[in-house]
This record gives C-alpha cells, sequence and structure tokens, in this order.
C-alpha cells in the first residue's frame, strides 16, 4: 500500500484526509511503513519509527485516563 484515503471527523465537520506510506522494513517477519505522512486540510504531519518492538508487554496503567 502506498496510500490511504479516508474521512477524518472533525468540530469542524468531516476531512478528507491522506495518508502515505513510505520506507518500508520487515520486522520481526512483518512488513511495514517505517515513515507515514498524513495530510489533513492544510497539515501534514511526518511520523517516523525509531524502534518497532512486537510481543511487548504495555502496564495497565499505561491505559488510564490522566488524572485532573
Amino acid at each position: 500500500m502506498l496510500r490511504s484515503d479516508s474521512v477524518t471527523i472533525s468540530p469542524e465537520g468531516n476531512q478528507p484526509s491522506k495518508a502515505f506510506f513510505d520506507e518500508w522494513r520487515t520486522v520481526d517477519g512483518i512488513t511495514i511503513p517505517i515513515k507515514v505522512r498524513a495530510q489533513i486540510q492544510s497539515a501534514e504531519i511526518i511520523m517516523i519509527a525509531s524502534e518497532i518492538k512486537h510481543g511487548v508487554t504495555i502496564e495497565e496503567s499505561k491505559f488510564a485516563k490522566p488524572k485532573h
């Protein structure tokens, strides 16, 4: 997959968005994109993974809602 088009729901209404996938690598037998570039309206976000781990246990406390 090179690109994914979708609709993002926002307070301003439904916004078309695009995600572009690049720099694919195989980690633990699974091929995944290391770089993802997302476009929503005039904003662009670039995410680059520096480390990928599969099967890692995550503490339940990481999913708790923050206290105010």
